[in-house]
């Protein structure tokens, strides 16, 4: 079962951010990032994922996304 907050997509091997964006249960739009790795003393660090046929980075063989909505707001109210 995975933790609150989160999903599994059956099968996954290598994801694409346009896969990913199919199996997206929310409506609406959405930036992507992934959990990567980082350097030295940093554990890890949010990579923003631009490319929609580019594989989705894996941590310790999971794909660990952080979505974020994007919202159109009128700046004329």
């Amino acid at each position: 079962v995975p933790p609150m907050g989160s999903f599994e997509i059956a099968g996954a091997g290598a994801l694409t951010l346009a896969q990913l964006r199919a199996w997206w249960p929310f409506e609406g739009d959405f930036h992507f990032r992934a959990r990567v790795y980082g350097k030295d003393s940093t554990p890890y660090v949010w990579q923003d994922l631009t490319d929609e046929e580019g594989d989705v980075p894996l941590v310790e063989g999971a794909a660990i996304v952080r979505a974020l909505p994007l919202f159109n707001i009128d700046p004329d109210g």
